[in-house]
């Protein structure tokens, strides 16, 4: 049934149910967001669970489907978000929804097919320019682990169209220093643009002037742009300090010194004859086995010989 906004109707809605005995009943229009579980909670009588799709625009939209408890249904799709610490809307920790809560996913078997697949339903036509595992960079979730096994061919369209261990009862050998996170490639809005780009109908950043990269992250004007105390020289690159390389000088070089670098470049060349003396060695014995074989052989068919 439309229903046109739960807010105003919830006692009605809750009420029809009740009077007609339904196993099951749709709704479509609820009007509903995440943050209504307070009237979602007053509408479904005893005896009943819901499975709510909540609006994602201003107005309109939001779906729900009311049950007997004593069925066992499940949503078939899932929406899915990028949440936690440094997300944004092309980055972060891949979580879906289902059943009516917000869950995460296990990072076994967690790769850039899978990752496509989550960027391509955000929106993201590029699919992914990366993923991250064990709750790296975007922290770790809460709740349930809906998710595990992922395994996308790369073509699918919802990340629920791809094999996997769906875990409904909270029961999984995951934890969630597991949860699997998503960077996606492109832009949907100008926020995924940085140092003020603009998203444009190719759903490409165009970045402002001094910058460059897929999302405007690299080059600069001001020597702030540059890490590590780097210097923002007359072409609109980073002069990094010692010890520091890349585009903003975000990447650190092992070698920070000479002394360092001498003595790594001395075990190396040390290593190199260690293995040349070893591999002479084997060689020689390698030789020494064979001439031993021929001769053996030789002795056994002389003895035979001798015999006949």
């Amino acid at each position: 049934m439309n229903v046109r906004s739960v807010r105003n109707k919830s006692a009605l809605i809750h009420d029809f149910i009740c009077d007609s005995n339904a196993d099951l009943i749709t709704m479509t229009e609820t009007w509903l967001t995440d943050n209504d579980s307070t009237v979602l909670n007053e509408f479904v009588p005893s005896g009943y669970k819901l499975v709510h799709h909540p609006r994602s625009i201003r107005r309109g939209g939001g779906t729900g489907l009311v049950y007997r408890d004593t069925i066992n249904a499940l949503q078939a799709t899932a929406d899915v978000r990028l949440a936690g610490t440094g997300s944004s809307e092309r980055m972060g920790r891949v979580e879906v929804f289902l059943g009516g809560e917000w869950g995460t996913v296990c990072d076994d078997d967690w790769g850039y097919d899978d990752a496509d697949v989550v960027c391509r339903q955000l929106g993201y036509h590029e699919g992914a320019s990366g993923f991250t595992t064990n709750a790296r960079e975007f922290g770790q979730g809460s709740g349930n682990i809906f998710l595990d096994d992922v395994s996308c061919k790369g073509y699918e369209d919802r990340i629920t169209d791809c094999e996997a261990l769906l875990n409904t009862v909270g029961e999984t050998n995951c934890g969630h220093d597991e949860d699997a996170g998503v960077k996606c490639q492109g832009c949907t809005v100008d926020s995924d643009c940085e140092q003020d780009g603009i998203c444009n109908v190719d759903m490409y950043c165009a970045c402002q002037p001094g910058y460059f990269g897929e999302n405007c992250e690299d080059g600069c004007t001001v020597d702030s742009d540059c890490e590590q105390d780097g210097i923002c020289n007359e072409h609109k690159l980073c002069d990094c300090q010692p010890g520091y390389y890349g585009p903003n000088c975000r990447d650190v070089n092992i070698f920070t010194d000479s002394k360092r670098q001498s003595e790594d470049v001395e075990f190396y060349l040390k290593k190199e004859e260690q293995m040349a003396a070893e591999e002479e060695s084997n060689d020689k014995k390698e030789a020494d086995l064979k001439k031993k074989d021929f001769l053996q052989a030789l002795y056994d068919l002389l003895a035979e010989l001798n015999d006949k």
